[in-house]
């Protein structure tokens, strides 16, 4: 019980929450599968509940049945159980390891025998997540009374009964009823198993136990060259500090101004409709209620092209993309489509007001949300998508199927992902003097965010004050989602002449604010018996949402250089295509497009490996491209191929690869229920400096300290140490003598949005072109040969008396009309992780994650943003799941309690990470390469591990088949694909 304990919740709500609260939360809502009551009902505790009239003994069950208004529970007591009598085993099945309610939890207790183990009286079988009506299993408690558990016909006629018996409740928020069914019985057979111990065979003992997670451990190694310190350096983010202890600001802990207003979003509750009545009357009838904004309103344009101009300097043709709105207007396009702002002196009025806006609709379809639906009316989306001409076509590959010695075909999907990120959206506009309009936002964009105001609501760009100190988290998702919100609130501020703020919680964000593109992937493959393939078609559809956007072009454009990987593409076709749905635009989410290009061409040679019975490394082996390949790759040299030859080699070296391959080999000979799988996968991420990033540093005479400010956001990436770290290089000053300063659009009118992991690298690139036109104003002041050399003090006093300029500005942008500079990001990684096969629950043991970072700017940032990256897609490749509701298109997995981000528990329990030593690059500042999105693409590891843990489970059953296994790869889904029938759940 102390165990199971330990699985409700985490620590902190536990500290602060109290067993009898869990109780009555399952009172109140009976579907709840409280893990408490589960364990104080099978125990028979009694509980003491007071009210006026006294003190009243009661059994749990009992309680349940008992009108508890003014009464309360006192305490609780366990009877003292005899464990030679009885059997007390506990289960819950969670979608990630802490911080979730189960799939199914259940409490046994087998009065038994233990020499003839007969169930010598009813025993108790208690289920949750089945219904709220559904506990126990009365007709399984019947028929075990009175017999022998280790008599085959008694499980097989037990478990017949439970599947009988346990009719789960079918929901779209919840885990599907053939799984929920099927977990029922795998529990009670769990159960068996744990009371029988000895009895029964060895290879079934492990199915008796849920999965335990040791404890964590982790090594982290890199170089640094102490000759260019403090660049190179491993020393801590310069927020680190103050993040830590709460002192660092947010946009929202920013105190409010006399007659500041909060806003609240009005949003649709269908998917596909057109608005038919609006009426805000009731709202504004509340008092403290001064507005309710809608599209009406605008006194610009309601309509919003984020980073269009992106797609200008690139040459493509900005009339395929399709506006984003601010608010519906006259038809709503997905559930959760913001139509309305109300306006109130209190955040908590303005929610409560919100929900009195009367809102009907016409014409209501059914919503369109995947790709799949979609494509039954838009075929054309297997086809090139026209927003983006990236593909691959090389050589002939019709001709190269046909002649093939083998082929096989395929399909998987991969799943969306929210951002997530630690700090909620949030934007802020204060009227000011001369028509100014002074703004906070958490963005990833200052350019974006003062464009789109300027457009809404008739502003020029010059009067749009904006200033980003940091976000606390982006992911990508704060590029184009902080523009509707920003416009929204200076919509709100101009129109009611009074500052104007808006927080959106998490359930509001998930359910209109942008996430991850969702991908579908189809393929034919043509190889011979050695693995190598000869041709590859292979289609992917992208979910755009309801409309075309830049970073639809950014997606195909990445996933395209992502299915590559380090592949030779002989006789390839890669046609990416895009269908639109009832869906918020979708958005660039760290390593857009790449990862799921990677992880498609992956799966393929996973399935040319299960169909030869080989070992998948030889597969990716037998297709590496080589130095001479004529494929499209005009920023991969000789140096690359060595590079990642020695990363192989030391992969197999430091990872024991080998003898973990034999190891795993044996465990799984020896486990029925068990299976391990080691799954290796390499990683080429082609990296170009394309974005335009300014940076202006400024010398103090007073002191010689050194403020910078540049266009790159902090968000969490450490941008702001590594610009600090090479201001102090490049003018001789301590790190310590170097202030970083907010982002504006003052001194950032017109820089790219930071994201593609590149931004840091270009900011401290501006940095580094601005210090040195300080240190050349400074030359002319230096102390003539054979004198003594002045102090960096006195340098400056002295020119800054002579009327120079200290402050310098500079920009990094590529040369017009020209390339930008481009590299590759090198990795591979080795996953271990183990399956329960009953449950479909699994445990990452051991990753081995190497990546080739060039000489790190700040090597102990660089770790974390490796570590931070590969963690981020253990979330998209296993845990963070989408559903929606069927006929609204509602996102019912909206916040934290049913959306599963991964924890600390469910990272590897041996994390081992190594930025390649002794590399350099040319192209990066400092010999470095970026580090920031990359290692997502590595996660797909551990998706393949587990396909192949499954793969081995199934081999068992006699299922030789390949099978198709979405991301992310939830219990419910690993389960599912291991198709263990009732009839396998055996003792013998």
């Amino acid at each position: 019980m102390a165990r199971h304990l330990l699985l409700v919740a985490n620590t902190p709500v536990r500290n602060a929450g109290t067993w009898a609260g869990n109780l009555m939360i399952k009172y109140h809502h009976r579907e709840f599968p409280s893990d408490v009551f589960l364990l104080l009902a099978a125990a028979k505790a009694k509980l003491k509940i007071a009210d006026e009239n006294g003190v009243e003994d009661m059994d749990v069950e009992k309680m349940y049945g008992t009108c508890m208004k003014n009464k309360i529970i006192v305490s609780m007591a366990l009877p003292p159980l005899d464990e030679n009598k009885f059997i007390f085993k506990t289960y819950k099945v969670t979608p990630r390891a802490i911080s979730s309610h189960a799939y199914v939890n259940a409490a046994f207790v087998l009065p038994l025998d233990p020499a003839t183990t007969e169930v010598t009286e009813r025993p108790c079988l208690l289920f949750g997540g089945i219904s709220g009506t559904f506990a126990h299993a009365a007709a399984t408690e019947h028929y075990l009374t009175g017999r022998r558990l280790a008599e085959p016909t008694t499980l097989k006629a037990a478990l017949q009964t439970l599947l009988d018996e346990v009719q789960p409740q079918p929901d779209p928020e919840l885990a599907d009823v053939v799984y929920r069914r099927r977990l029922a019985a795998s529990l009670l057979y769990k159960a068996v198993l744990h009371a029988l111990g000895e009895r029964v065979p060895a290879r079934l003992r492990s199915g008796a136990e849920q999965l335990t997670r040791p404890g964590l451990s982790g090594r982290q190694q890199f170089d640094t060259d102490p000759a260019l310190w403090p660049v190179s350096q491993a020393v801590p983010k310069l927020e680190a500090q103050v993040q830590t202890s709460g002192e660092a600001e947010f946009v929202d802990d920013q105190p409010t101004v006399p007659g500041e207003l909060y806003g609240y979003y009005v949003l649709s509750t269908v998917g596909d409709a057109q608005l038919k009545v609006v009426d805000g009357s009731a709202a504004l009838a509340v008092k403290g209620v001064h507005g309710f904004v809608t599209a009406k309103d605008f006194i610009g344009s309601n309509e919003l092209f984020t980073c269009a101009m992106l797609l200008k300097g690139m040459g493509m043709d900005t009339d395929l993309l399709t506006p984003e709105l601010v608010f519906a207007d006259g038809t709503v396009r997905f559930c959760g489509q913001p139509i309305g702002l109300v306006v109130a002196d209190t955040r908590e009025l303005a929610r409560h007001a919100a929900a009195l806006v009367r809102v009907e609709y016409a014409q209501v379809a059914p919503p369109v949300v995947t790709i799949r639906q979609a494509l039954k009316k838009q075929p054309q989306g297997m086809q090139q998508s026209p927003i983006c001409p990236a593909n691959v076509t090389t050589g002939d590959p019709d001709g190269a199927l046909q002649a093939a010695p083998r082929c096989v075909s395929g399909v998987w999907e991969m799943g969306g992902q929210d951002a997530f990120a630690m700090e909620a959206h949030v934007a802020r506009a204060v009227p000011c003097e001369d028509g100014q309009l002074n703004m906070s936002c958490a963005t990833q964009g200052v350019k974006e965010v003062v464009n789109g105001v300027a457009d809404c609501v008739c502003v020029p760009a010059n009067k749009i004050n904006l200033e980003v100190r940091r976000l606390g988290g982006g992911f990508g998702g704060k590029l184009s989602n902080a523009v509707p919100i920003a416009c929204a609130a200076a919509l709100a501020a101009i129109k009611l002449n009074r500052p104007v703020r808006i927080v959106l919680d998490v359930e509001t964000s998930m359910a209109m604010c942008s996430s991850r593109f969702p991908h579908y992937i189809s393929y034919q493959v043509g190889f011979d018996d050695a693995g190598r393939v000869h041709g590859l078609k292979l289609n992917t559809v992208a979910n755009d949402g309801y409309c075309i956007t830049v970073n639809s072009f950014v997606e195909i454009q990445q996933l395209v250089a992502g299915v590559q990987n380090v592949y030779r593409t002989d006789n390839w076709s890669v046609i990416p295509g895009s269908v639109s749905t009832n869906l918020p635009p979708h958005t660039a989410i760290r390593g857009p497009g790449m990862v799921n290009g990677i992880a498609a061409i992956e799966m393929v040679m996973d399935h040319i490996a299960h169909e030869l019975r080989m070992d998948p490394w030889e597969v990716r082996k037998a297709n590496f491209f080589a130095a001479d390949s004529q494929v499209p790759r005009p920023f991969d040299d000789k140096q690359d191929h060595e590079v990642f030859a020695r990363m192989v080699e030391e992969m197999f070296d430091s990872g024991d690869i080998v003898k973990r391959q034999a190891e795993i080999q044996a465990f799984n000979k020896a486990n029925r229920w068990r299976k391990r799988a080691l799954a290796l996968v390499p990683m080429r991420y082609p990296m170009a400096l394309w974005t335009k990033m300014p940076a202006m540093v400024s010398v103090y005479d007073q002191d010689g300290s050194v403020a910078v400010t540049c266009g790159g956001v902090e968000m969490g990436q450490g941008l702001n140490t590594k610009v600090a770290q090479v201001c102090a290089l490049e003018l001789g000053v301590p790190l310590h003598q170097v202030s970083v300063k907010p982002n504006s659009s003052l001194a950032n009118p017109n820089g790219i949005g930071t994201g593609g992991s590149i931004s840091s690298e270009t900011s401290s690139m501006a940095a580094r072109s601005a210090c040195r036109q300080l240190l050349q104003r400074l030359q002319p002041f230096r102390a003539a040969s054979g004198q003594p050399a002045l102090s960096w003090l006195q340098l400056v006093q002295t020119a800054s008396q002579a009327g120079v300029n200290l402050t310098a500005h500079a920009i990094q942008s590529p040369p017009a009309g020209a390339p930008p500079d481009m590299y590759t990001v090198w990795g591979l990684t080795a996953v271990e992780a183990e399956l329960d096969v009953l449950t479909g629950e699994s445990l990452l043991h051991r990753a081995d994650v190497m990546e080739d970072a060039g000489q790190p700017l700040s090597p102990a940032v660089d770790v974390g943003q490796v570590e931070g990256a590969f963690a981020y897609g253990v979330g998209l490749m296993m845990t963070e799941r989408y559903r929606f509701h069927p006929e609204t298109g509602r996102r019912l997995t909206n916040r934290a309690w049913n959306y599963y981000v991964p924890t600390h528990k469910d990272m590897p329990r041996d994390f081992r990470v190594k930025l390649l030593k002794n590399n350099r690059n040319p192209v990066g500042i400092f010999n470095s390469k970026a580090t920031g999105e990359p290692a997502v693409c590595m996660s797909v590891a551990c998706l393949l591990a587990l396909r192949q843990a499954v793969a081995e489970a199934r081999r068992e059953a006699s299922l030789h088949a390949w099978f198709q296994f979405d991301s992310p790869a939830t219990p419910e889904r690993t389960q599912m694909a291991c198709d263990v029938g009732v009839e396998e759940l055996v003792l013998a």
